[in-house]
This record gives structure tokens, sequence and C-alpha cells, in this order.
């Protein structure tokens, strides 16, 4: 897995500055916004996977680039496609403190996650409005890879102006354990630019650290790696 860090897609929302590839592209074609990418945001997702929300990163990643400038919050997101009532919903497990920081979404009803939270969601005032949901309203999710089930509680109701309002938004291991990985994985990394640097600067910053991190440890384990044990859970 070390091998995908030395092609890193950078998915930079900014007139100065695009990164062309065939699966960037694509994306920015298909789902522009889709994955939270914004004008002082970059997203770092796997290179060689069919689909950002399919590839994986080591968690500990989030951690190892926080010494990179200009990488001012660094959240760890996980995607898990998932059934509500029957009707498919895109889950985005988050850590609440750093997605609440990056995202900064409005809390239209009830409480936003915290980092005690293990059993709550939040979901995205587009989908709350279809499905008739409000805070304290118990919802069961059914993973879309795997075969997992997640019976949770609706905390908050939140408004962004983007596509995650049709999402639910839940703690990460929740959102690991719906998509069928092993605790500390995760599909993307989304960075916030610093205010006095561009995300051009960043995404430079961060191809420059993988490399060197990559070619410090011979090609072998990359920044980071490494999996967590999946434990049983039944939630």
């Amino acid at each position: 897995r070390a091998i995908f860090f030395l092609a890193l897609i950078l998915l930079v929302t900014s007139a100065a500055f695009t990164v062309t590839s065939s699966i960037l592209l694509s994306v920015d074609n298909t789902a522009s916004g889709m994955l939270g990418e914004s004008a002082n945001t970059i997203v770092i997702a796997q290179a060689n996977s069919r689909a950002p929300f399919l590839g994986l990163l080591p968690l500990g990643l989030a951690s190892a680039l926080g010494s990179v400038p200009g990488a001012q919050v660094i959240s760890p997101e996980v995607f898990a496609p998932a059934t509500l009532s029957n009707q498919a919903v895109m889950v985005r497990g988050v850590d609440p403190v750093l997605f609440m920081e990056l995202q900064n979404p409005t809390i239209l009803e009830g409480t936003a996650l915290s980092a005690n939270d293990t059993l709550q969601a939040m979901v995205g005032e587009t989908l709350a409005r279809q499905m008739n949901l409000h805070p304290g309203s118990p919802i069961t999710l059914v993973g879309g890879v795997r075969a997992t089930i997640a019976q949770l509680t609706v905390k908050a109701v939140f408004s962004t102006g983007t596509t995650l309002d049709n999402e639910v938004v839940v703690p990460l291991w929740v959102g690991e354990w719906l998509r069928g990985v092993d605790y500390g994985e995760v599909s993307i990394l989304r960075i916030e630019v610093g205010a006095h640097d561009t995300p051009s600067q960043v995404a430079l910053q961060v191809q420059r650290f993988v490399k060197n991190a990559s070619s410090a440890s011979g090609g072998g384990q990359a920044p980071g790696e490494g999996n967590l044990p999946v434990t049983s859970h039944q939630i």
C-alpha cells in the first residue's frame, strides 16, 4: 500500500491551481464538491482507486501531515454507502471535533456531535426534510458494502449549502464499521489551508512530504501506515 502514497490525488478547487489527472478530471466533471472540497480545502484520496469514495488511507497519515506548513485543520473521513428505511444514503464517518472545525456547518436543530458521542448522528437538512427526521429520531443504517447495521439517534440537523446536506454524519468508528474496514482506515483526508497560504502551495508541500517520507523509508511502510485490528461490535 505504500506505493499509492507516491501518487496521491490532490483535489484542489481553485482558479489558480488545478492538478490534472484522469481520475481528478472524472471527479471534477461528475461530482464536483461531493467530497467536501472547496476554495480553501484540499482533498487527499488513494490514487489507484476506481473512485475516491472507494479508496482507503491509513488514519495515521492525518497526524503525519500535521507537520506540513499551511495544513491548518486535517479531517479524516470515511464514506459508507448505506440504506435508511430502504433509501440509499451516504454516511460520512468523521472525527466530530475536526469535522466541525473544518466544515463549520449551521446547526438548525439539536446540538452538534462531540468527541464523546458514540451512537448519535447528524443529518443534513435535505435528507432530514425528505425523511422527516429530527433530534431524537431513531435511525437504522444498513451498510451497503458489508452486512453491517448501526442503530443510532439523530442528535442534530445541519446545513452547509453543499451536497453534504444529503448525508448522514456519524462518529468515525461508526463509519468504519458500516464500511466494513479496519478501524484506522479512512477514505479521504480533507485539509483546510491556512489564511496566509494557498491550496497550490500546501498541495506541493504535501507532495514533497509524502515523497521524502517514502524515500526515507526505502519504499517500505508509508508515514502513518498501519492497521488496527478489527474488533467485533454490535451497534
